[in-house]
Formats: structure tokens, sequence, C-alpha cells
């Protein structure tokens, strides 16, 4: 579909109504033909727990299926991830102009980051209820 984003995976486990799926996550150089000599080609396996009671009944373990999330989702989560801590640093730093010295305003703005991400990891059942994957 259009306005998803999707991965292939395999299906590791399922418990209840709940299907555990590992996806390989490549970096943007794991398609070059050069990756299988070069140390800096990333592959990481990434688990993903997807609430489907209609896919946990029809699938078994080592069933090959595709997750998919919404477009809004994946930006919603690149904005929270990488957008906001920037401009949280970006303004920490700025303090730099209101005459605030460089040691003291940077920080400031390393406190801020320590502070935003123990609060999203506060707030992360509540973010997990919002990113929400499906099977196809």
């Amino acid at each position: 579909m259009k306005g998803e984003i999707t991965h292939e995976g395999v299906v590791q486990g399922i418990h209840g109504s709940v299907v555990s799926v590992a996806i390989m996550q490549t970096s943007g150089c794991g398609t070059c033909e050069a990756s299988d000599s070069c140390h800096a080609a990333g592959l990481m396996e990434k688990r993903i727990d997807v609430d489907d009671a209609e896919a946990a009944a029809r699938l078994r373990c080592g069933d090959h299926v595709q997750v998919a999330a919404s477009r809004g989702v994946g930006r919603k989560a690149v904005w929270l991830a990488f957008g906001l801590p920037l401009v949280l640093l970006a303004a920490g730093v700025g303090l730099n102009a209101t005459g605030l010295g460089e040691g003291e305003s940077l920080l400031i703005a390393m406190g801020a980051l320590a502070v935003y991400y123990a609060a999203l990891r506060m707030v992360r059942g509540r973010m997990e209820e919002t990113f929400k994957f499906h099977i196809r």
C-alpha cells in the first residue's frame, strides 16, 4: 500500500494474540555491491511485537510475513527521535547568543536532552499504543 512502511520478517514466536516478528534492518549501504567485504555495512535484527489475534491464529513460527505501519507513524517517530532533540540542542546552544557562556549553554542543552529522553522513556507504554504495526 502506498501510505505504508513495510518490512519483510519471520515469525519468531506467538504468545496469545501477540506475534513476535524478527526483521532485518539494513543500513543505507546494505544494497552496495561491496558490502560483503566492507565492515561499515550494517545489518541488525530487530524484533517487533504485533498484537493481532487473527494473525496469531493463522501463523506459525518460521512463517514469512510483512509488517506494516502507516507513513504518518514513521514521520512521528522520526520527529520524536531526531527532530525535537535537534531543536532542543540548537536552542540550548543558541543561549550562547544571549550572553551565556559556551560551557553553560552546552550544559543546558545536554541537560535538556537528558530530560527529554528520560521523559520519552517514561511514556514508552503510551507511545507503544500510538505506534501500531499490523501484519499483511
